[in-house]
């Protein structure tokens, strides 16, 4: 090895078993991957954000390992989880080699969610994953094959709409994972509607309150600002569901006990926000900074995209 290249090196300074209300677990990042410095700390809601290819996902998928063999709970839930949902459980077993330890774990998860999903669990978590379930995506049935469909037996999952593929995917292997639970989910915004994403937020939030704790890397500045608010002014049930009410129109009896669990939540909640640069450097973010402005996403593109438009309008030579 080159005296000028330093070796790949991961240091956990606080690595295995916590309790969800004990001190968080702390790592500190050195030269691996993309990522030349950084420490990080999870919350109970810990958010990834930045530009593709900084070293998000590439951190998560390092992180997952650690807790897959601690007595919590572990699901990493990957940006092609749609595949669960489309393709056979058959064709995904033969393909999960293919995508490494996290997916072929998020398969064999979400293969015994769908098991749980056709039963009456008393399990107050799985229960309220349920209801949550079919009242998102509707009608959701599994059959003797396992294979899911909608509107009794009458829909296919390739024809529905993405977002209800997405919801179906994010949501079932929940069902089999024991709490509390570390749960690393891979952009959930992907093909789910703005008005939607307020609802995800919701959803996690509230399911913080049932013993989950979530790492999440997100293009999203709605879902992330919108959790920013939610935690530093902790509104009340009527509030949210009023914005809810507001965006989506016509909301599910679940809702007011999502609401609920949720305003529950933000009581003690802990909030974690890290900006990973083009630089290599992963950076704490307030939350004041959060709901300002999110690093990396929209508004940054947007802004460099206003400026480039003047330019060229008041340009000939372009």
């Amino acid at each position: 090895m080159s005296e000028n290249k330093k070796p790949i090196r991961f240091k956990a300074l606080e690595v295995g078993a916590i309790k969800p209300d004990s001190t968080l677990t702390k790592f500190k990042i050195e030269n691996f991957g993309p990522v030349k410095e950084g420490e990080i700390e999870l919350g109970d809601i810990t958010l990834f954000l930045g530009y593709p290819s900084t070293g998000k996902s590439y951190i998560m998928r390092s992180l997952y390992p650690v807790f897959v063999f601690s007595k919590f709970g572990t699901l990493f839930v990957p940006y092609y989880r749609e595949f669960s949902v489309l393709i056979p459980d058959d064709v995904q077993r033969d393909i999960g080699y293919m995508f490494g330890l996290s997916y072929t774990s998020f398969i064999a998860h979400f293969y015994e969610g769908k098991k749980i999903l056709k039963t009456q669990p008393n399990d107050e978590a799985k229960k309220y994953i349920i209801d949550l379930l079919r009242e998102l995506v509707g009608d959701i049935q599994v059959d003797d094959n396992n294979r899911i469909y909608y509107k009794n037996d009458l829909i296919l999952p390739a024809e529905t709409s993405a977002m209800t593929t997405e919801l179906t995917a994010m949501l079932i292997p929940l069902l089999d994972i024991k709490t509390p639970a570390y749960v690393f989910i891979e952009e959930p915004e992907a093909h789910i509607h703005y008005a939607y994403q307020l609802v995800l937020a919701v959803i996690f939030l509230s399911l913080v309150n049932l013993g989950y704790k979530f790492v999440i890397s997100t293009h999203s500045d709605i879902f992330a600002q919108f959790l920013g608010e939610l935690v530093k002014y902790k509104p009340s049930k009527e509030k949210i569901l009023e914005l809810l009410k507001n965006v989506i129109g016509d909301i599910p009896p679940t809702f007011d006990k999502m609401t609920a669990r949720a305003v529950e939540a933000l009581k003690q909640i802990s909030l974690k926000t890290y900006y990973f640069t083009k630089e290599g450097k992963v950076v704490q973010h307030s939350i004041d900074s959060l709901i300002i402005t999110t690093p990396g996403i929209s508004v940054e593109v947007m802004n460099k995209l206003f400026d480039w438009t003047i330019d060229i309008s008041s340009r000939n030579d372009c």
